[in-house]
């Protein structure tokens, strides 16, 4: 990803008096070209491997995420403004409400045929609108409950602290993540979000911890922190 995005940023330093624009077009056009090269991708046993052993899968995968934070955090005045427009706001959280009923209620088919390859597109569609317009209201809820997250509060001391740490848990959670096969199985046959969301919640908040208490021992070596966490 930011193999691309230097690319990118390199390419578009070329020409500053266009420089934005430049680099909004390409991003994108590069990010919606991975996410739909993806599909083919998956679908031929040799490209599959490939992808898999290169890791093409998840940059393909992830890369219009990566461009959307890029472009909110170099738009910023605009990203704020568009959370601040109750309307928009009001949008998003309809369109998630919809897409999520969909994805739990209409759109799992059974059969594998070529229906199934349909739907499986129009699913991860789906689901990838949800995870904006769920990022988007996330976003939306902490901006207008800045002042319950402040330093002053409890919450906020500890969401800032966590946010201080965000490295450390980027790096060290990936080792924590269990394999419950018997949860998935359980929620593929019965779909409810409101279950999905506890056990999610509940280890994210149970690994998150592991993470910090690693993090605090690493970091009592400032060797092992610099090398590993790259902390000064």
């Amino acid at each position: 990803m930011f193999l691309i995005y230097y690319a990118i940023s390199f390419i578009a330093h070329k020409y500053p008096n266009s420089t934005s624009k430049i680099f909004c077009y390409t991003t994108i056009i590069i990010a919606s070209t991975l996410y739909i090269l993806r599909l083919p991708l998956k679908l031929d046993p040799t490209l599959n491997t490939l992808g898999s052993i290169t890791c093409f899968h998840y940059t393909f995968s992830y890369f219009h995420f990566f461009v959307f934070g890029l472009l909110a955090s170099k738009f910023k005045q605009y990203f704020e403004q568009m959370l601040d427009n109750k309307y928009i706001v009001a949008t998003a959280i309809v369109l998630f409400t919809i897409g999520n009923y969909c994805l739990y209620n209409i759109l799992l088919p059974k059969t594998e045929d070529f229906s199934y390859n349909i739907y499986k597109i129009i699913y991860e569609i789906v689901e990838t609108g949800c995870a904006y317009t769920g990022i988007f209201i996330i976003y939306g809820f902490f901006r207008h409950y800045a002042d319950s997250v402040k330093e002053s509060t409890f919450i906020g001391r500890n969401l800032q602290y966590i946010g201080k740490r965000t490295l450390d848990i980027y790096l060290l959670h990936y080792f924590l993540i269990p394999t419950i096969p018997m949860v998935g199985s359980f929620l593929i046959e019965y779909p409810n979000m409101a279950i999905e969301l506890f056990i999610g919640l509940s280890l994210s908040l149970l690994i998150i911890g592991i993470c910090m208490i690693i993090s605090n021992i690493i970091r009592t070596s400032p060797f092992l922190s610099h090398w590993l966490l790259g902390t000064k």
